[in-house]
């Protein structure tokens, strides 16, 4: 599996906590089933996953906070530090879809559409360990990633609607997959 495409979340640092929403991912790689059976068969392809609306927040409940005058928190190294060392994560995933081609392509996406229902709990909370365990692993540069990413996106409100242009991205990701609204 790789990276094919990856859409910069928008950040925000509100009421104490680190907040990015409108994140997104797409992924390509291959793909092998054998069936074992009175027919033995193998089938291999590749396939495309897209997740778009992902939001992390991050939140020390034990710290105090440094209110701006607009309502929202004034970010430094030093709240960032203590966010990554003492912070809980959580992870939001909105819509993860997939397309899959070659052989058993419709059986392949009939299994991921029943594992997704009942396995999207357990993927946001492999995500978010993932994200904090990454954070606490390369402190520093988490730090100057999330003041990079504060700059990207310091004109963005946190209340604004996440909805545009991203069934462009989507579509630029794998061509050919639609997506409804």
């Amino acid at each position: 599996m790789k990276i094919q495409n990856a859409k910069l979340p928008q950040a925000s640092m509100v009421a104490g906590r680190l907040q990015t929403r409108n994140g997104a991912i797409c992924i390509n790689g291959n793909y092998s089933l054998f069936y074992d059976g009175i027919l033995k068969r193998t089938a291999d392809g590749d396939f495309t996953v897209m997740i778009s609306d992902m939001a992390v927040s991050l939140e020390d409940v034990r710290s105090a906070r440094n209110r701006g005058r607009d309502g929202r928190d004034s970010v430094d190294h030093d709240l960032l530090h203590r966010l990554i060392r003492n912070g809980v994560c959580v992870c939001k995933i909105g819509k993860i879809k997939a397309k899959f081609q070659g052989g058993s392509a419709g059986l392949c996406l009939f299994f991921f559409r029943i594992l997704v229902k009942f396995m999207r709990n357990s993927l946001e909370e492999q995500a978010a360990q993932v994200v904090k365990k990454m954070l606490k692993d390369e402190e520093d540069m988490a730090v100057i990633g999330l003041i990079a990413l504060f700059a990207f996106s310091e004109d963005q409100l946190p209340e604004e609607p996440p909805r545009r242009g991203i069934g462009r991205y989507i579509a630029s990701c794998a061509p050919g997959t639609r997506t409804r609204h």
